[in-house]
Parts: structure tokens; sequence; C-alpha cells
């Protein structure tokens, strides 16, 4: 618990969720116009394909801020002098650690859940859940039900290399004794 409230009374969390709210709704917007893609009375954006573009995006800066966290778990409190408080207290180092990894599961289950709920909800609110149409001969390439399954498939094996960045960011902030160098090698 008293992870957790470190870590939300950062301001810096905050700052990060709403830019990478941007950067979701940015992606969402501007790459199909990037991508030549246009939008026509009969045929409109695909929610599954804008829901990509954003959370590919948006898992992007939400890693970065994973690492960031995550490798100022252990060096952090080095920086603070809380570290010799903390092992004094009658908890094992074990118990330490455990609670650190939790900490960092937590979080990115937390930044995981925020880009998929923003990217989604934005998605659905602009596309369409049907099938994907081939614009010259009008048949249809892949069906709603066809695409929402290797979504799903796609979102749940993306989980695993997102945490895997948190655990990445408890590596590095093992490894040195300053915040400082635990985020600039992460």
């Amino acid at each position: 618990a008293a992870e957790f409230l470190k870590i939300f009374s950062h301001p810096f969390l905050y700052i990060t969720l709403g830019v990478v709210l941007l950067v979701i709704f940015g992606a969402e917007f501007l790459q199909p116009i990037l991508r030549g893609q246009k939008e026509t009375v009969w045929k409109t954006f695909n929610a599954v394909q804008l829901f990509a573009y954003g959370s590919q995006y948006g898992l992007m800066v939400a890693t970065y801020v994973l690492l960031i966290f995550s490798s100022m778990m252990f060096a952090g409190e080095f920086d603070r002098g809380t570290i010799k408080n903390l092992l004094t207290r009658p908890i094992t180092r074990l118990e330490f650690f455990t609670a650190k990894c939790l900490t960092a599961t937590g979080l990115a289950v937390l930044l995981f859940g925020f880009v998929f709920f923003a990217s989604a909800i934005y998605a659905l609110m602009r596309g369409d859940v049907g099938p994907v149409w081939d614009d010259s001969q009008y048949l249809i390439q892949r069906t709603g039900a066809e695409i929402l399954g290797h979504a799903s498939k796609a979102v749940l094996m993306s989980f695993v290399a997102f945490l895997a960045a948190g655990f990445l960011g408890i590596l590095v902030s093992n490894l040195t004794e300053s915040s400082g160098y635990a985020v600039a090698i992460g």
C-alpha cells in the first residue's frame, strides 16, 4: 500500500497520463490521414484499426513511463535515504522485493488498462465495428468476428512484453543506487 501511495502522490504520473492520452487521440486521428485512408458516406474507418493505431503509440509511451517508474523503485530508496529505514523493519528482503514487484505489476496493469480503454472508447466512437471491405470489388475480406478474435489475441500477447519492461526497470534499479542513472540506463 505504501508503494502505491508513493506512485500516486508523484505528479509526474498524472502528467504522463495526460501525455499518453494525447498520443492515443493524436495517433487515432492522424494515422488514417497520414496513411491516405479516406472516409466516405459508405465506408467509415474500422474501429479495430483505429484502436490499433491508438494503442500502438499509446503503449510505446506507456512503456517508457512504466520503465521510468520501475527504474526508480529501488534506486529512489537509496536517493532519499529510506533504504536503511526499510531494511530495519520486521520484514524480510524477499517481502520487500515482492512488494516492489507487485507494485510494478499493478502499475503495468493500470497503464495498460488506461491505454486499452482510452483507445477503445475513441475508436468505438469514431469507427465502425463491421467487416473490412475491398475497395475495388466490394467483397468482404474479413468478418467482424474474425477481426475481433485476432485483436484480442494481439492485446493479450502485448501485455506480457509490456510487463517485461517493468521488470527490466526493477532489474536496472537494483544495479545502481542513483535513480537518475537507473532511469538513464533503463
